[in-house]
């Protein structure tokens, strides 16, 4: 399967953003923008994947690779107008500017992951399931990207039961993952931090199906 790089055809987004730093010896810093018709532009890469399966007696095992692939930096959130920031010094004297908006940037790189799973029968009507699969993270520059990339590693295991018209499964998913440690800050008390994201999910799965 290939799926060709998206395309924007129209669309449209609001921005709105509001702050207030009041500082030492009595300054303030007053900053609103605005904007109802901002360019909102995320654009999906050109994406592929390809499997091969394998059948025996008792079950079969398939191996499935997909692509997703780059895109260079480019504006993601864009903007024509202006905000108004209002800047009061000790005194009470205000000064106004007008800044612009500054583009949010995004840029992707490409990865390759793999699924690989498998089904084992122990008898007609008991079957062993099992999978591991890696799901890595297409932010490219997360230290300088909006988003964290976080690269995933799973795993999955369950089991199938049949008995005439009646069948049933059980199961439990589970995925990992760690981000590099990105500086936040300065925050309104002016203090600065490192953090990290750790990403942990555990999914049971069960179904249950009868043929009239």
């Amino acid at each position: 399967m290939v799926t060709s790089a998206g395309l924007r055809i129209a669309g449209s987004s609001k921005v709105k953003f509001s702050r207030i730093l009041f500082q030492s010896g009595g300054a303030q810093d007053d900053l609103a923008f605005r904007d109802s018709d901002a360019k909102f532009d995320f654009k999906i890469p050109l994406r592929a994947m390809a499997g091969v399966t394998f059948r025996y007696s008792r079950g079969q095992v398939e191996l499935d690779v997909r692509y997703h692939g780059a895109e260079d930096e480019y504006e993601m959130f864009s903007s024509d107008s202006t905000g108004v920031e209002i800047t009061t010094d000790p005194l009470g004297t205000p000064t106004i500017t007008n800044p612009t908006f500054t583009p949010v940037l995004n840029q992707a790189r490409s990865i390759v992951s793999f699924a690989l799973g498998a089904n084992f029968s122990v008898s007609p009507a008991f079957r062993l399931h099992a999978g591991f699969f890696t799901d890595p993270s297409p932010v490219s520059a997360p230290s300088q990207s909006t988003f964290r990339a976080v690269d995933l590693t799973g795993a999955s295991g369950g089991v199938s039961l049949g008995s005439g018209r009646l069948t049933a499964s059980l199961g439990i998913l589970s995925s990992w993952g760690t981000t590099s440690e990105r500086a936040v800050g300065p925050s309104l008390g002016g203090l600065e931090a490192t953090t990290h994201v750790s990403v942990q999910t555990f999914t049971g799965l069960y179904s249950v199906s009868f043929t009239f």
